[in-house]
């Protein structure tokens, strides 16, 4: 299982046999040429104590809250651990070192890394700051890319920035954000269509008033013909003579006295 660098730092040294607890680690030696971490450097209990080393391979476990070894006779100086004394001396300072392509591309710098059961560093956690605006948060890079491991920079393959992988914090952060994204726009659909329906039934209501006022629901209809009504009289035909007397303004003058007279003395003589 895959362990992280900064986890490992100021955790306690317990031994075993004794029971005791012989310090903390202070620091991790890297051997930077094989890529892999060859001790660990104790900060013993008490004053006026001098540093020991654990190399790696006598360590029994790594634990998240302590690391354990067989008895305390594992923890030795440095003069005892010659290659490690050198590389004390000259020690490879991965963490916060600058990442450079072998183009000259800086892809950020090492905030830490991964190293397996047996030592090997399998990845390291690089950020982009300061990177100019090539890639932004932390990723993943790993060890197989890495060219050289120096005092001062780590050198990476051309092309490394293409295979690095978001780390899960950052891709955490992403979807937090597109979630916060997703639910403004969301809410906003919302406004827009409660804004919506209330326009549309604002409209609906108005075009019921308005068949209100010309129906009048509720009022009573008028009155159609029944049976008990008498039935309208009919009208007859008016010859067209009728029609002219109708429509003639002057009606003949009356007959005087003496014509009626006269007209009455004929008819006695017939």
């Amino acid at each position: 299982m895959e362990k992280l660098s900064r986890k490992i730092l100021s955790l306690p040294v317990l031994s075993v046999n004794e029971g005791e607890q012989l310090g903390y680690i202070k620091s991790i030696v890297v051997d930077p040429a094989i890529k892999e971490i060859i001790a660990f450097v104790i900060d013993q209990k008490g004053w006026f104590k001098e540093d020991k080393i654990i190399p790696f391979n006598r360590v029994t476990s790594i634990g998240e809250n302590a690391v354990v070894i067989d008895k305390s006779g594992t923890a030795e100086k440095p003069a005892n651990f010659p290659q490690i004394l050198k590389l004390l001396k000259s020690p490879a300072q991965l963490i916060n070192s600058k990442v450079v392509s072998t183009t000259g591309k800086a892809l950020g710098q090492v905030e830490e890394f991964w190293f397996d059961s047996s030592g090997k560093i399998t990845k390291l956690e690089i950020s982009g700051r300061g990177t100019e605006g090539i890639w932004k948060g932390k990723a993943a890079l790993p060890c197989e890319e890495v060219v050289t491991m120096g005092k001062d920079v780590v050198i990476v393959a051309d092309g490394a920035e293409k295979r690095l992988i978001p780390s899960a914090k950052h891709l955490r952060t992403t979807m937090h954000e597109l979630k916060s994204v997703t639910t403004k726009a969301w809410e906003s659909t919302m406004q827009t269509s409660q804004k919506l329906g209330q326009a549309i039934a604002h409209s609906i209501s108005k075009l019921a008033e308005e068949e209100d006022k010309i129906t009048k629901p509720g009022q009573p209809e008028p009155p159609g013909p029944t049976e008990a009504d008498p039935p309208l009289p009919s009208q007859e035909p008016v010859s067209p003579q009728e029609e002219q007397k109708e429509e003639s303004p002057n009606p003949p003058p009356p007959e005087s006295p003496a014509a009626e007279e006269t007209k009455e003395s004929r008819e006695n003589k017939e």
